[in-house]
């Protein structure tokens, strides 16, 4: 055992040569485990994918079928492939039934499309009608991880709506809602049903964290509300890992002055430098001048977008999008997406090429800024920040120079649970 532990290679456990030797022991159960342990030191999304391959073979072996398909379709979306055809359960309790975008996108579609006042359409994090499209785009090869839709509804007797819950999951990462938390969506909040209505919302989750492969889920909660208690008593059960973060954002129905003057001393004053020393451009339409520049600026900075010129295109398109380039000295620097959910604006997506110390930012993003309430918007959101100890300093370092733009903020917790 010593020797199998024993890498030759910085002197790290060797967990791929032990699990090699474990299956050829016929000792499975403790190979599987020393593949799980070659996954959780493998960075290359191809390596791993090639590790839950092995895994599901083995599990097949074992006529472990569910756990086997699961691992197969971890792989898939390691690659790049989503897992459409792939069979998934839906359950029901009594009168009440699931219907899930999976197995029935065309219902789904119709059925979102009758809810005109679903909360997620404003919720930048959580849109079914952009933030979901963007996130199920099949990437390009070696682009990243594709994405499986594991959202529902819950429908009564009569086919209506009582609860919706937009969920998915992206490579091997945890089953939550593009990149988020999970939220139990009440659509028909006056509903009797609710409570069961829940219970059959959590099960259903329960099924599509072991369709997906995933360990882990990530609920949401706001204080002082009170998450449904068959969640409650799964979080209390599971080993939960809680995690702090902070809503923020601008109430746009402030005078502009109003929101400028509550922005951090140290912004308005780099405000007032990139108004002396930058210039902006804007367009909500397809402009291909402005697009080489968005481009541009990811390619001087080695990045991949995270939205594709493809995709904010066809975005621009349909009028959800603005895209903002800041220069300095006629040069592109800043790069800058803001989209639109309902009534409220998200600061989707930035890039910028540091140029000493320079606060390059601030300027483009208040012109964002000003023009979602000009477009009569109701909120500019920044989205989750992370706030806590718990994140590196660079993500917090992010958190702090958006927080200095908001009007409020608000701290909610996410809950990691596992099976």
């Amino acid at each position: 055992m010593e020797q199998l532990l024993q890498s030759e290679r910085d002197g790290a456990c060797n967990w791929e040569k032990l699990a090699d030797e474990l299956l050829a022991a016929g000792l499975t159960a403790s190979a599987l485990s020393a593949l799980d342990m070659v996954i959780d030191n493998e960075k290359d999304l191809y390596a791993r994918a090639i590790s839950y391959d092995r895994m599901g073979e083995v599990e097949h072996k074992l006529n472990m079928e569910w756990a086997a398909a699961a691992d197969h379709r971890v792989a898939n979306r390691l690659r790049g492939i989503p897992n459409p055809q792939a069979p998934y359960l839906e359950l029901d309790d009594g009168e009440l039934t699931v219907l899930s975008a999976h197995n029935n996108p065309e219902i789904f579609e119709r059925i979102m499309a009758s809810l005109p006042n679903s909360p997620l359409l404003n919720d930048p994090m959580r849109d079914p009608t952009l933030s979901k499209r963007a996130a199920m785009e099949v990437p390009k090869p070696g682009h990243g991880p594709a994405t499986d839709d594991c959202s529902f509804f819950v429908l009564d007797l009569d086919d209506r709506p009582i609860l919706q819950v937009e969920a998915d999951v992206t490579g091997d990462r945890f089953l939550g809602c593009r990149q988020t938390a999970i939220l139990l969506t009440k659509v028909a909040p006056d509903h009797p049903q609710i409570p069961q209505a829940e219970n059959l919302a959590v099960r259903q989750l329960i099924v599509a964290l072991e369709w997906s492969g995933c360990k882990n889920a990530v609920f949401e909660m706001y204080p002082p509300d009170t998450l449904p208690p068959i969640l409650h008593k799964w979080v209390t059960n599971s080993g939960i890992r809680t995690i702090p973060l902070t809503a923020a954002w601008i109430d746009l129905s402030l005078d502009a002055e109003e929101i400028e003057r509550r922005y951090r001393s140290a912004h308005r004053q780099s405000l007032r430098w990139g108004r002396n020393n930058m210039r902006v451009a804007k367009t909500s339409t397809p402009d291909p001048v402005l697009l080489g520049y968005y481009q541009q600026v990811h390619d001087e900075l080695h990045r991949i977008p995270g939205l594709p010129v493809e995709s904010v295109i066809r975005y621009l398109d349909e009028g959800r999008l603005n895209l903002y380039i800041g220069f300095y000295e006629d040069k592109p620097v800043v790069a800058l997406l803001s989209s639109r959910h309902g009534t409220t604006t998200y600061y989707a997506a930035s890039a910028k090429i540091p140029i000493g110390n320079k606060p390059l930012g601030h300027v483009v993003l208040h012109q964002a800024i000003m023009d979602a309430k000009a477009e009569g918007q109701k909120r500019f959101d920044f989205g989750g920040l992370n706030t806590d100890k718990y994140f590196s300093e660079k993500l917090r370092g992010i958190a702090l120079y958006k927080s200095g733009f908001a009007t409020h903020t608000q701290n909610y917790v996410h809950y990691l649970v596992k099976l």
